[in-house]
């Protein structure tokens, strides 16, 4: 196994453990209302790897005011230090969508993406559990 499909393996794993833990056992009928878990796939650049960890370390303090920010857990991977997975919950797709235009608008995603190897990998996940 190369060292992306490595990576890709494992991030598609983490993905599928919290999308179990982050989810009901309710169908969703309104994706755009009903509370989401964001995943976030990034990979710091060496010269950035630093100041990046220091924002993951506080992303959840930072968020606590945001409007329908529920929780975030940081993972990060144990072969590679460059390499994170952010798990975001929200109420809302919206209301992720209304907190990353204000970080858009701000300049903190560009920030943030300057210190990125490439842009980062995200997505909106709903789910049930399974039966056992």
């Amino acid at each position: 196994m190369t060292g992306s499909s490595k990576i890709s393996a494992i991030t598609i794993a983490v993905f599928a453990t919290l999308l179990v833990a982050c989810t009901s056992a309710v169908p969703i009928l309104n994706a755009q209302e009903e509370r989401v878990t964001l995943l976030i796939h990034f990979e710091a650049n060496d010269r950035g790897l630093e100041e990046f960890s220091e924002i993951m370390s506080g992303v959840s303090a930072a968020m606590q005011t945001e409007p329908g920010f529920v929780s975030a857990v940081v993972y990060y991977d144990v072969d590679d230090p460059n390499t994170f997975v952010l798990a975001e919950v929200w109420e809302t797709k919206r209301d992720h969508l209304a907190h990353f235009d204000r970080r858009v608008a701000s300049g903190e995603w560009a920030r943030i993406n300057g210190l990125l190897r490439s842009e980062p990998e995200m997505g909106y996940f709903i789910g049930q559990a399974s039966a056992e």
